[in-house]
C-alpha cells in the first residue's frame, strides 16, 4: 500500500507532462487527488506492512502528517480545476514543454504530493 501511495502521484505527475491538452491532464490531477487520498484514508482501517527492511513503514504519525497532505492536497488540485482555465498561457522559450505552463504546474504538483507521501513514510532516511 506504501508504493502505491507513493507510484499514483509518481506516475500522474509523469503522466502530466507527457499529457498535451489540458482537459485531460486536469481530470488527472482531480483523479489523482482523489485515489490518493481514498488510499491514505483506507491505511487507517489496513496499516501497510513495512517495506524495504523498515526503511518505508507508516507508523501513528507518519500515517497523520500523509492524512494531512493528501486531504491539503486534494483541497489545492480542487481550487486549481477552478484556476487553471483562467491561467494565461505564454510562450517560453526555455521550456522544454514550450506553451505548456500548465503541463509544469500540474506535473510538479504532483510529484511534490509523491514526495511529501514518501517522506513521510520513511521510517529511517534521518
Amino acid at each position: 500500500m506504501i508504493l502505491v501511495l507513493v507510484f499514483i502521484p509518481l506516475l500522474s505527475g509523469a503522466a502530466a507532462f507527457l499529457i498535451r491538452r489540458d482537459a485531460p491532464r486536469r481530470a488527472l490531477l482531480a483523479c489523482a487527488a482523489i485515489a490518493h487520498a481514498a488510499v491514505a484514508a483506507s491505511a487507517w482501517m489496513h496499516p501497510p506492512a513495512p517495506l524495504f527492511g523498515g526503511w518505508l513503514a507508516l507508523d501513528a504519525l507518519g500515517l497523520l502528517f500523509l492524512s494531512i497532505a493528501s486531504a491539503v492536497f486534494l483541497a489545492a488540485a480542487l481550487y486549481a480545476l477552478g484556476y487553471l482555465p483562467r491561467m494565461r498561457h505564454e510562450p517560453d522559450s526555455d521550456s522544454p514543454f514550450g506553451a505548456q505552463p500548465e503541463a509544469i504546474f500540474t506535473g510538479c504538483l504532483l510529484l511534490f504530493l509523491a514526495s511529501m507521501t514518501l517522506i513521510c513514510a520513511s521510517a529511517h532516511f534521518g
